[in-house]
């Protein structure tokens, strides 16, 4: 049949998938487009929302202050804290404690299955667990530059957090190395707002 493919015949993946790198303690290397994409599915939600509505407003004047959007709302806390700086905000499993991120107001716990949370804020600081450069603007949803790393890291409540990296030095990243919260700008959208993102930068000692 036209199209069809021979049993045990391996497809090829896509070039960009080629360019990536992947590192973790434990030497997996799970397929870096469910890892992206797993990613930017939950992510780009928010700011395809606030593009959609900013277009409404084309006929304000040209001199409209841009505006600084999150990429998803609910997923860190600006406001300063004992420690100074941003706050991811997650949830904890008011029966068994897990906590989990990003948070959720709904759904049942995956480990004892209770449907009680309590939103917190967690820690600032954490150590990267893996991570995985890519060399080549993905075919779907990302508009941030090019190369950028993105990967896991490790707070210390425990739970690991997809992040994408901000260090234009890849070579000094490695697994276990103390990495810090930051918001930065991701890209522009067709309005020239600034979409935020939270990333994660290694720490200057």
């Amino acid at each position: 049949m036209e199209g069809s493919c021979p049993a045990g015949t391996r497809l090829e993946p896509q070039p960009w998938h080629r360019l990536l790198r992947f590192t973790n303690r434990s030497g997996e290397k799970p397929a870096p487009d469910r890892f992206l994409e797993r990613w930017l599915d939950w992510h780009m939600s928010w700011a395809q929302v606030q593009t959609a509505v900013s277009s409404f407003s084309r006929g304000e004047p040209t001199d409209t202050p841009k505006k600084k959007i999150p990429l998803r709302e609910n997923l860190w806390a600006d406001s300063v804290n004992r420690e100074g700086g941003p706050r991811l905000i997650g949830s904890r499993c008011l029966e068994c404690r897990e906590i989990f991120f990003p948070s959720r107001n709904d759904g049942f716990c995956t480990h004892c299955q209770a449907e009680n949370f309590e939103e917190i804020q967690l820690s600032s600081n954490g150590k990267i667990y893996s991570y995985t450069i890519v060399m080549q603007r993905p075919p779907i949803y990302y508009r941030g530059d090019v190369p950028y790393a993105i990967g896991y890291v490790e707070l210390p409540e425990g739970v690991r957090v997809e992040t994408l990296f901000s260090t234009s030095d890849f070579e000094q990243l490695r697994i276990g190395l103390d990495v810090e919260l930051v918001i930065e700008r991701l890209h522009e959208d067709e309005e020239g707002n600034e979409v935020l993102t939270y990333k994660f930068r290694p720490v200057v000692r």
